[in-house]
């Protein structure tokens, strides 16, 4: 069952948890705790990273809206832990809050078919303007993709 809308108002935003959380109910297809990935897209995954060092992809939001996510690089990981820092958030959940905002900034190449900018602070600025509810939901996908990926670096998806 989920969260009926009267407990949904009475939520802190702060209390969720958007990257590394909690994970979502299973899904058809999946059983509860796993992600489950075709060995041909896993493949198109690994290929995109070994090749071109990146892997983007299209996803559709509600009401016809769309966005891209690529995979973070090491520069960037370096660059939102050093944000991170600068902020020095001291409860645990502004950080997970933080960390969230700040992987959903890294990861995101365009959103709506308007390319965001390259630069981190850059795309850090357009997303610090975006409501709440909008950067919720670009979270929620942002860690079904980064499960996706994930799930392509299984041992037993690089064996195939």
């Amino acid at each position: 069952m989920g969260i009926d809308l009267e407990e949904k108002k009475d939520l802190d935003v702060e209390e969720q948890q958007p990257i590394g959380g909690e994970e979502s109910p299973p899904q058809e297809g999946k059983t509860e705790g796993q992600v489950k990935i075709d060995p041909a897209e896993a493949n198109i995954i690994l290929d995109a990273i070994f090749t071109r060092g990146v892997y983007e992809e299209e996803v559709s939001l509600p009401k016809g809206h769309k966005c891209v996510f690529a995979t973070r690089s090491v520069k960037l990981a370096k660059e939102i832990l050093a944000r991170l820092e600068q902020d020095n958030p001291v409860r645990m959940s502004r950080y997970n809050q933080l960390y969230g905002a700040y992987c959903l900034a890294a990861s995101l190449k365009s959103f709506d078919n308007k390319t965001l900018p390259e630069s981190f602070e850059d795309r850090i600025k357009i997303t610090d303007l975006w409501a709440g509810p909008l950067v919720d939901i670009l979270i929620g996908e942002l860690i079904k993709f980064d499960d996706k990926v994930a799930m392509a670096y299984t041992v037993e998806q690089v064996k195939n």
